[in-house]
């Protein structure tokens, strides 16, 4: 009769607990890779997002008010705007929300940040546009005066579900504007007035993001005085 060996080879009890807890760990460190790599890749679309909708605003208005032209304003007209900046060419309102000027088409061109009226939630750009001046700047009579208003619900201006929360226009200052350790960096800013407009869209997903622009008024070359708030 044959005699046949048993195998008996094999993992012990220890040996595949052992192995079962290496596992685990290795499979725990991998899902915190995972959801940090998540993480890491949503924040930088969150700020890639951010920066391309504050760019869509920012392109827009700073295309304006590189425009703006030395002319007599009679921002009078405007009840939103006082008669004391009659005779100004750039008009930054008390509250920093409004900015109004003349552009190279003899148009008065206003952005401000309103309370949305129509939706009743939140705020809207406004950008009002008035015919002022002829092509050979002259005053124009009240009658043909021609007034458009461009009402920019800001998640679809914006666009990507991104509303504007905040708009501020301030006259730029070295003193309060720049860190001391950037030096002289906006060495000419003192021939021409800089219009500063800081910017904050916010997306129910991504959060917000703040965006500073610096404009140069450059046909306001070597003139001072011209900006009333």
């Amino acid at each position: 009769m044959k005699n046949y060996k048993m195998n008996n080879n094999g993992f012990t009890l220890i040996e595949t607990t052992v192995c079962f807890i290496l596992l685990g760990i290795l499979l725990v460190a991998a899902a915190q890779v995972i959801a940090s790599s998540s993480e890491v890749y949503y924040y930088s679309k969150s700020i890639d997002y951010g920066a391309q909708a504050a760019q869509v605003v920012a392109t827009e208005i700073r295309g304006d008010i590189e425009n703006a032209v030395i002319k007599k304003c009679n921002f009078g007209m405007d009840n939103s705007i006082p008669y004391e900046a009659d005779g100004k060419c750039v008009y930054i309102s008390p509250d920093k929300k409004t900015i109004s000027f003349i552009n190279n088409k003899g148009n008065q061109i206003s952005y401000s940040l309103k309370p949305d009226s129509i939706g009743g939630t939140g705020d809207m750009l406004v950008r009002t546009e008035i015919k002022i001046y002829d092509d050979y700047f002259e005053l124009l009579s009240n009658d043909k005066k021609g007034k458009l208003d461009i009402k920019y619900f800001s998640s679809q201006y914006v666009g990507m579900n991104y509303s504007v929360k905040s708009i501020k226009f301030t006259v730029f200052d070295k003193t309060s504007h720049l860190p001391a350790n950037m030096g002289n960096a906006f060495q000419g800013a003192g021939d021409y007035p800089v219009i500063v407009m800081e910017l904050t869209v916010s997306n129910p997903q991504y959060g917000e993001y703040n965006c500073t622009e610096y404009i140069p008024l450059y046909n306001y070359y070597g003139t001072t005085n011209l900006i009333y708030s």
